[in-house]
């Protein structure tokens, strides 16, 4: 079995998850992890697919098919095993953050966790009316990996004055493996 990382993004519209998962399981493939989304009108997922190793090119194929009938844009990639690994060094932490929704939130939060060598695995935002006036909030759900020596401590302090405007809040993942 191969390991195929496949994106897909286009308009929003009944049966795309259904001609993606098509596409894998006609040619004897497993659909094993992926993170969905509507925004702005658009669907747009990344996903992780097994498929037999002499199917690999009917699939492409297909999802080919897919991205030509004007569907879809879709980008496929061949991975082996080791590149789907998670990293053995890093720690995982939860990180919110809420606050009066400005320009640059994001580069500052991404600037200051790189300068720790950390990486965001997963993140979600949004900007909603706070309650109660007509200010717009922005929120932060993160799950980011920091390498060992890192703390909470050394997060805050890489966040500066995120620190001080937002409400942050980080906690440890602790992995039950």
């Amino acid at each position: 079995m191969v390991n195929v990382i496949f994106t897909a993004l286009g308009d929003d519209r009944v049966g795309l998850v259904d001609a993606l998962a098509h596409a894998i399981s006609s040619n004897g493939g497993s659909w094993t992890q992926s993170q969905m989304s509507r925004l702005a009108n658009k669907f747009a997922v990344i996903a992780v697919a097994t498929v037999p190793d002499d199917r690999v090119d009917t699939v492409r194929s297909d999802l080919d098919q897919i991205e030509s009938s004007g569907l879809l844009d879709i980008t496929v990639e061949v991975v082996d095993d080791g590149e789907l690994a998670e990293p053995s060094n890093a720690a995982s932490y939860h990180l919110t953050l809420l606050g009066q929704d400005r320009p640059g939130i994001i580069r500052e939060l991404s600037h200051g966790l790189a300068e720790l060598g950390a990486g965001i695995d997963d993140m979600s935002t949004v900007s909603r009316q706070a309650p109660m006036s007509a200010d717009l909030l922005f929120e932060v759900e993160a799950v980011i990996a920091v390498p060992d020596g890192v703390d909470i401590d050394d997060i805050e302090e890489s966040l500066g004055s995120l620190m001080t405007e937002f409400t942050i809040e980080i906690e440890e993942l602790v992995s039950t493996v």
